[in-house]
């Protein structure tokens, strides 16, 4: 019986941080957007980490969110996609999301 009781406690005791504890979040994932407005902060966090280009059909994946010519994103509206990025506009603005550099971002190209 003491045994018994002891064993609980000591599970008790170890599985409390795990009840407690927030999720894990993935350190390589570029952070979230939210709202409609398209402030320099917004623009700035967006990450273009691919682009496809097939013809002249362009798809882009900005934040884990696939885009094409005409999509909206943050309120603001895809005007092109080619293979330096994609530009968005809003409110008479248009400005480049740019493809990075990091290792995991690619452009496809098909015939």
């Amino acid at each position: 019986m003491i045994r018994t009781l002891c064993l609980l406690a000591f599970l008790g005791v170890l599985l409390a941080p795990i009840a407690t504890a927030e999720p894990l979040q993935d350190p390589t994932k570029p952070p979230r957007t939210t709202g409609t407005a398209a402030s320099e902060g917004q623009r700035e966090a967006a990450r273009v980490s691919v682009i496809r280009l097939h013809g002249s059909t362009a798809l882009a994946v900005v934040d884990d969110q696939t885009v094409r010519v005409g999509d909206r994103l943050n309120g603001a509206r895809v005007q092109d996609i080619d293979a330096g990025g994609v530009t968005l506009e809003q409110d008479d603005r248009t400005w480049t999301l740019p493809l990075g550099s990091r290792p995991d971002m690619q452009i496809r190209r098909h015939p």
